[in-house]
């Protein structure tokens, strides 16, 4: 239990502290809120104009107009600060636009070398496009400032279409800073409450081949069709004098030749019959008599 609490508070603290925004900001800039006035800012070309508003601001005392009375064209603020190789750095800040004579309101900022030379002709920015009442927020991207770069230069920028618009661009509260470390978000592992199990390797099984006995075909035995014999041909076979009938057991089978071929069927059956009857009779009383002869055997001895 105390483990996991343990784990998890490592985990606030290091979202706290690998956060970009974990760590105060350090603004970069010098009277970025223009609280002194236009100090520390420069103002270019030398027909435009800047000046500290009470009346137009997004916190404190004072916000930025920046106009041009007597031509069109552009006009911007900037103010130059040193940087470090191999950083991000970001710039943001408040812009008012509800004028349709100015048609581009935007921050942006370029990389120096030690020379206060452009290191590319791209600046990073980003512009207001949308017109309103209330000021807006304006932030470009994070960069990383390339190898050589010494000094950033930060520009508040307008476009005009006409000299002197009757609701000027006005800008407030603008942050340089630097990101530390790389906004690189990445996730914190949270602890598992359920242990994660190991699968055990299981061997793999070596198949036995059992043969597959296939059942032996019994041939079905169908039951006799009790088919009459037609009378001709009993008569035929009778007439014949094929007709054999077994008498008596085994070893005294004989067999009767019927050539009488003027005796009718049916009385040819009975008398069968009552023949097969009356040797069995006799049999019958021929045994009889034989255990009756072996009872009465020892008694006379005896006497």
């Amino acid at each position: 239990m105390y483990s996991k609490l343990v784990i998890k508070c490592v985990g606030i603290i290091s979202l706290f502290f690998l956060s970009p925004h974990a760590t105060q900001a350090v603004n970069l800039l010098n009277n970025p809120g223009f609280e002194d006035g236009i100090k520390n800012w420069e103002v270019s070309p030398s027909t435009a104009t800047a000046s500290a508003s009470e009346e137009k601001k997004h916190t404190g005392n004072y916000g930025v107009i920046l106009t041009k009375k007597s031509s069109s064209s552009w006009a911007y603020i900037n103010q130059r600060v040193s940087i470090e190789t191999d950083k991000y750095y970001l710039l943001s800040g408040w812009g008012f636009l509800n004028d349709e004579f100015i048609t581009n309101l935007k921050l942006r900022f370029y990389w120096l070398d030690v020379a206060g030379t452009k290191i590319s002709q791209d600046p990073v920015e980003q512009e207001l496009v949308s017109r309103t009442s209330d000021f807006q927020l304006i932030q470009t991207e994070s960069k990383l400032s390339p190898s050589g770069a010494q000094f950033a230069d930060i520009q508040a920028y307008v476009f005009l279409k006409t000299a002197n618009p009757s609701a000027p661009a006005v800008f407030d509260d603008l942050v340089f800073e630097q990101l530390a470390p790389t906004p690189t978000n990445t996730p914190t592992p949270q602890p598992s409450d359920t242990p994660t199990s190991t699968a055990t390797p299981v061997p793999a099984s070596t198949a036995t081949i059992v043969p597959t006995v296939l059942p032996s075909k019994t041939p079905t035995v169908r039951p006799p069709t009790n088919t009459p014999m037609a009378t001709t041909q009993v008569d035929n076979e009778l007439s014949s004098g094929t007709a054999v009938l077994g008498l008596g057991s085994p070893e005294e089978a004989s067999s009767i030749s019927l050539t009488n071929k003027g005796i009718p069927t049916k009385n040819l059956i009975i008398a069968l019959l009552l023949v097969g009857l009356g040797l069995a009779i006799l049999a019958g009383v021929l045994v009889w008599q034989k255990r009756l002869s072996q009872h009465s055997s020892p008694i006379e001895t005896n006497n």
